[in-house]
């Protein structure tokens, strides 16, 4: 565990957090409650910038500390935690407070004190996980055997006077329902924004104050590709640049991470070194990064396809890696009709693009669905494949030859081409 130190407005103290997330700090300002004077009841607002990047993390991430907190009636309070995005649109809010004690007994709320009772203020803590019930504490008349239900405490007690939960109550909503402060906020991304408390005094006469607020966010950490992605490899072939995978937490890098590399299992895949399969772990340095081993393609052409790289609580990062043909094995034949067609590894395919240079004449490109390839490469017959036909140009400025060029789909890299005379399509 970890432990935090609250800000030094009131009372200096300290709670724990789990050590395996960042944690992101903020103190904002306090004021009146209601801030205009001539007032008793209307609503402040005080707002915490964070510099921090992530998201916000599962289980009790989100700690509210409301200090030097003062009212003689806190059944008059609603205090609500939002995250507003950079154009101060409210994301998400959550009560931590809302009236408490509020019920058909008590039509204005517990009229228990925040603070001492004395007009001095007190800290009150609030997270999801926190086992203070403060409508029980605001109800109970009578310490500490609290047997009036529906009593009125004279205070309720803060971090200084709470022997038992040391001022830190779970939030909660009307009538004392768990508000259940950290899920609304889970997974939210903090990177730019900032976060709200506003305090609302609903009823009249009474007024209070606070010294300030803090809130303690826990960060998510972060998977990302870093090097790697997107690249194409021959068949059975390694890919040039290995695949990295970058761990973050609040922008930091992490060491000491497990990150999983996944392929996949059938198909356009390949295989890792070491493992001579379609997994491997790689563990972060202390850049945050994992390299995986060597990835070989295997020997089907396809792609893009997904490589996957995870770490626990993380989430996943993605890579794009395509099998293509190997250099050199795409090639350009003429059929009986004086078209073109590509072939890939011996075998036709649409799966070309086709270019004329320079553009003289016209270039028209069909699909083919059954037809012979030359008698001089077998007579094999064709599902489909894309026919290249030049039809050259009646007039103009003749140049010496135009170059037809097939590129695979699947790796730009893997051309062909073939030079026609300008003035009769034939090769040349």
């Amino acid at each position: 565990m970890r432990c935090q130190p609250f800000a030094r407005l009131v009372v200096a103290g300290s709670f724990c957090l789990a050590a395996t997330a960042a944690t992101a700090h903020g103190v904002g300002t306090g004021g009146t409650i209601p801030t205009d004077l001539a007032a008793t009841s209307g609503t402040l607002t005080s707002d915490i910038v964070i510099s921090t990047t992530g998201t916000v993390a599962s289980g009790n991430a989100v700690t509210v500390n409301l200090l030097g907190l003062q009212h003689d009636w806190a059944g008059d309070l609603v205090v609500t935690l939002s995250y507003l995005d950079a154009q101060g649109n409210t994301v998400r809010s959550v009560d931590l407070i809302n009236r408490v004690g509020l019920n058909s007994g008590h039509t204005f709320g517990t009229a228990a004190d925040f603070g001492d009772g004395r007009g001095v203020g007190d800290n009150y803590l609030f997270n999801t996980g926190y086992p203070g019930d403060i409508w029980a504490n605001a109800a109970c008349s009578d310490p500490p055997g609290c047997t009036t239900p529906l009593g009125d405490a004279d205070v309720i007690p803060g971090q200084t006077n709470d022997a038992a939960n040391g001022g830190r109550y779970f939030s909660s909503t009307t009538g004392g329902a768990r508000s259940n402060l950290s899920s609304f906020f889970t997974g939210l991304d903090v990177s730019a924004g900032k976060w709200r408390l506003t305090i609302t005094d609903a009823a009249d006469p009474n007024r209070g104050s606070f010294v300030g607020w803090e809130i303690f966010i826990q960060t998510a950490q972060t998977i990302a590709p870093f090097a790697g992605t997107p690249q194409s490899a021959g068949v059975n072939s390694a890919f040039a640049t290995a695949l990295q995978a970058k761990v973050t937490d609040g922008g930091n890098p992490v060491s000491g991470v497990t990150v999983t590399f996944t392929a996949p299992s059938t198909g356009a895949s390949g295989t890792f070194t070491g493992t001579g399969t379609n997994t491997a772990t790689a563990v972060t340095i202390a850049s945050g990064v994992a390299t995986a081993p060597a990835f070989t393609a295997n020997g089907t052409v396809g792609g893009p396809y997904t490589v996957t790289a995870t770490a626990t609580g993380a989430g996943t990062a993605n890579f794009s890696l395509t099998n293509s043909s190997a250099p050199g094995s795409i090639s350009i034949v003429r059929s009986a009709g004086g078209c073109y067609a590509a072939l890939v590894q011996g075998e036709p395919t649409h799966a070309t693009t086709w270019t004329i240079s320079p553009q003289f004449g016209t270039l028209r490109v069909v699909p083919f669905w059954i037809g012979v390839i030359p008698s001089s490469l077998g007579s094999t017959f064709l599902d489909q494949y894309d026919m290249a036909c030049y039809v050259p140009a009646t007039s103009g400025t003749f140049p010496d030859h135009v170059t037809l060029t097939a590129t695979s789909s699947a790796d730009p890299a893997v051309t062909a081409s073939i030079n026609l005379d300008p003035h009769t399509g034939n090769p040349k």
